[in-house]
């Protein structure tokens, strides 16, 4: 056997099973990334995993071949091989953490779409180009523009709420949407420029529906997902059964922070009030739903409400009702977006 010169175009594959379906003694031909380990190749596809043996003029590292031979555990022996595709250098490794995360992120969304269309929802897709960025001044959207119409601004969307909006009062009555939004401002532990955001909607409804939406969700998917609503979290066990606790904003920030918080006052205060009751590393957070974000990080866990509809806008003709999520200390959730910012 020798090792195939680089071909001048690749063949298709020949494939009859993948590795997690080899029988003992089965005659198969099988695919995958050559990888090595201990001086001995290992031939792996997206099930597993198998050390070869056979080929004394071996692929290198990073190729990905057919192998043609016979499973006879704990090796595949063997008969021939072919090229499919030759690497220049091996691929940096994917751990099985990162493997899995794609996995469990691809069962979530399909989760989220089954829970949705049991309920009546429509799922749809709107536009993620379009030409107005949107109605939330503190937000910083991508622009962009078209070849067909030279001159016209365009802009990458930063959430789909104007289009479905408008579906919503030509008639859709539920309506979700799990789409890709886009916001120019820096990437940190809560913010990618580029993420994944799901919203819904629902006509003759109040905060109040939308919270049980949210609450059966979360519980929905961790059911599913792990056979509990009963999750861990940064150290913390969080029991995702509905109902979770309502509070306010100011009794949330008095019962779990020791906090007392006068909405009626300068909130511009509330760093040095929280540093008098012990929270030293707290700073005064700035845009939208600064609220949630402050008690956020006071907040010591659970699974908690916080209707923003108490007062804390700063200019209530703007206001609409409102509610955060607080998890572990982190707002995970922010439902009905629309708190007026100074």
């Amino acid at each position: 056997m020798r090792t195939p010169d680089r071909p001048s175009s690749y063949p298709s594959s020949g494939r009859s099973c993948r590795i997690a379906d080899l029988l003992p003694d089965q005659s198969a031909t099988i695919a995958g990334r050559v990888t090595e380990h201990s001086n001995r190749l290992i031939l792996s596809d997206e099930t597993g995993s198998v050390p070869l043996e056979g080929m004394p003029e071996a692929a290198s590292p990073g190729d990905i071949i057919d192998a043609t031979g016979i499973w006879r555990p704990p090796t595949f022996q063997v008969e021939c091989w072919k090229p499919l595709v030759l690497s220049k250098r091996p691929p940096n490794p994917v751990s099985e953490r990162a493997r899995e995360r794609i996995r469990q992120r691809a069962e979530i969304l399909h989760t989220i779409r089954v829970f949705f269309r049991d309920r009546g929802f429509l799922d749809v897709e709107t536009p993620a180009i379009v030409r107005l960025p949107g109605m939330e001044p503190h937000l910083t959207p991508f622009q962009t523009g078209s070849s067909a119409s030279p001159g016209e601004e365009r802009y990458l969307h930063t959430s789909p709420e104007f289009a479905m909006k408008r579906m919503l009062a030509q008639g859709f009555e539920r309506i979700f949407q799990i789409c890709k939004v886009f916001r120019d401002e820096p990437a940190g532990t809560m913010h990618n420029p580029e993420f994944t955001m799901l919203e819904w909607y629902r006509a003759y409804a109040d905060i109040t529906h939308i919270m049980e939406d949210t609450e059966n969700l979360a519980s929905d998917i961790a059911q599913r997902l792990l056979g509990s609503s009963r999750i861990r979290y940064r150290n913390r066990d969080i029991d995702l059964s509905p109902p979770w606790e309502r509070l306010s904003v100011t009794e949330a920030m008095e019962k779990h922070a020791g906090v007392p918080l006068d909405l009626s006052g300068d909130l511009s205060r509330f760093p040095a009030i929280a540093r008098e009751h012990g929270h030293d590393s707290l700073a005064m957070p700035s845009g939208a739903g600064h609220d949630a974000q402050m008690l956020a990080r006071v907040c010591p866990g659970g699974m908690i409400f916080v209707p923003s509809h108490d007062g804390i806008s700063h200019n209530p003709a703007e206001h609409t009702d409102a509610a955060d999520i607080v998890a572990g200390a982190n707002v995970l959730l922010h439902a009905m977006i629309r708190l007026a910012t100074d």
